[in-house]
Order: C-alpha cells, then structure tokens, then sequence
C-alpha cells in the first residue's frame, strides 16, 4: 500500500514524526490508525467470511469474553438475529453495521443496559451517523 504524502509546512510526515521524537512504535501505531480510519468501512464480497447471502447467517448466541479484568459482551454484525436487518438504506448489519456492533458491544459491557446491534443501527440511524454506503461516520 502506498502511503499519501502528507505535509505539514515543508516537512513530510515522516520527517514531522522523527522531530516530535516518535519511535518506530509510534510510527507504525500511526500508520495502524491511518490506515484504519481511511480504509472502507464496509463488508465486500472479497471478505471469505461474507458471501453477501442473508442465508449464510449464523446465531452466535450469546457470548462474553470472561478471561481479563471485566466481562466484555460480544456481538457478530452477521449474526442472524439482527445481521439481515437494513442499516440505513443501503446495506444491512451484516454488511455494514459493524459501528454500530462494536458500539453495542461497548455500552452492554459498560453499562448495566444490554443494547443489541438493531438497537444500535436504529439509533445510529436516526441520529445521523449512518454513512450511506459507507457503513458509519466515524463519530459514532
């Protein structure tokens, strides 16, 4: 993957990042983050997970990761209880809704509240972090 050159001043981001003393972890952490905020937020056909039929879906039932400091709920957005479900008017949970996963992850482990993925994408959607064909603003 070829990096864009970004340029603050004259000074290129390499450049930028050496004279703030940044070490080769910070580095690639920033690449790692770069790279993930540019990089679609949606689910194509050539993921092998994903074969884009809502019959493929399967129930991961419910699961909670229990082996560090605190219970963490985990949700999959191609589970069939909510993965067929549209979020927003493009695509479906499956397909694009892993914001809104990861957020219902995120307040059921945090809150004493359980929020499943369609709950989530429901308000995700109505207040406006739906990016359409895009999957979510990153905002939310």
């Amino acid at each position: 993957m070829t990096r864009p050159n970004i340029t603050i001043g004259n000074m290129v981001h390499d450049n930028l990042m050496d004279k703030l003393g940044f070490t080769r972890f910070q580095k690639d952490w920033a690449y790692f983050l770069y790279d993930n905020i540019t990089a679609p937020q949606i689910i194509t056909d050539e993921y092998e997970d994903w074969t884009g039929n809502p019959g493929n879906l399967v129930n991961y039932g419910n699961l909670a990761f229990s082996d560090g400091g605190r219970d963490v709920a985990y949700y999959h957005q191609a589970d069939s209880r909510w993965g067929h479900y549209m979020y927003g008017k493009t695509h479906t949970i499956a397909v694009a809704g892993c914001g809104p996963t990861a957020m219902a992850m995120v307040v059921s482990t945090l809150t004493k509240d359980t929020v499943e993925p369609k709950e989530m994408s429901d308000w995700s959607y109505e207040n406006g972090y739906v990016a359409e064909g895009n999957g979510s603003y990153h905002a939310l």
